[in-house]
């Protein structure tokens, strides 16, 4: 709501609240090795967060959750890379999603942070979408494709809008609309 509004209280409210989720030890409860989808969704509200209050953070407060990504980032990628999981399965997909969207949020603040969406591109270019096919179906299913395509969708709008990457002309995103049809 805050980047579409713009409403000075909810962006004073999201700063609220990632000031209070960067006070989380991140190697405790919501750490990534203890549950990915759980750390997948902080790390994606602290990208949120950091995005769009950026500007309205001070420079201590700027650090600490700029830090605190980039922290929890670290955990996604040291698990993503080398990649040994497979390609098809979602939560690849989820962890690679928020490991981007650190990436590309912490973009000029952190040294690391071009790489990590560099190689994220990578894995969806050269990994994730090839292995699916050209036909739009999914190994795992009606409801497994349902929750995974959402993270599928979710990078190919980031790449869309932040790069100029459509990865809607991949075979695969081009025919998966059609797989309940089938199912």
């Amino acid at each position: 709501a805050a980047a579409i509004t713009g409403d000075p209280q909810i962006v004073e409210w999201a700063k609220h609240l990632a000031l209070k989720a960067c006070a989380w030890d991140p190697e405790g409860g919501s750490a990534m090795r203890l549950g990915d989808i759980g750390a997948h969704h902080l790390l994606r509200g602290l990208n949120w967060c950091y995005d769009v209050c950026r500007d309205t953070l001070s420079p201590a407060e700027r650090e600490t959750v700029a830090s605190m990504i980039a922290r929890r980032a670290e955990q996604f990628h040291k698990r993503l890379d080398p990649f040994r999981h497979g390609e098809a399965n979602n939560h690849a997909w989820l962890q690679a999603l928020g490991l981007a969207e650190s990436g590309i949020v912490l973009s000029g603040d952190r040294p690391e942070a071009s790489d990590w969406a560099e190689y994220v591109r990578q894995l969806y270019v050269g990994r994730f979408l090839p292995c699916l096919g050209y036909q739009g179906d999914n190994n795992e299913g009606i409801g497994y494709w349902d929750y995974g395509l959402s993270f599928i969708v979710e990078y190919a709008d980031l790449m869309r809008a932040v790069c100029s990457i459509d990865l809607y002309e991949h075979p695969w995103l081009k025919q998966t609309a059609r797989f309940p049809m089938y199912c």
